[in-house]
């Protein structure tokens, strides 16, 4: 749990669909303007922040995957504990 927590601390999910609105802000004026070096470099740096996001939100899930298996594992053992007795 601790690796993934490291992983979301260094991610920056939190601002990520600020940056893709920024993105697209780029993006848009780049078009309107026909500059396409600007349409495909917004564009790439679209595609970026979408894998940067994906990567952020697969750690989530993985962590929560993990707490509910430690979950699990303590109401087993609580159990355990109070059969034992």
């Amino acid at each position: 749990m601790r690796e993934l927590m490291q992983q979301l601390n260094t991610g920056d999910g939190g601002t990520i669909f600020e940056r893709l609105r920024e993105l697209a802000e780029d993006y848009t004026a780049a078009r309107e303007s026909d500059d396409m070096g600007g349409v495909c470099g917004a564009g790439d740096a679209m595609v970026r922040a979408i894998e940067q996001g994906a990567k952020y939100e697969a750690t989530w899930n993985e962590l929560n995957r993990v707490a509910d298996g430690v979950s699990k594992i303590r109401d087993r053992e609580s159990k355990r504990l109070i059969a034992q007795e």
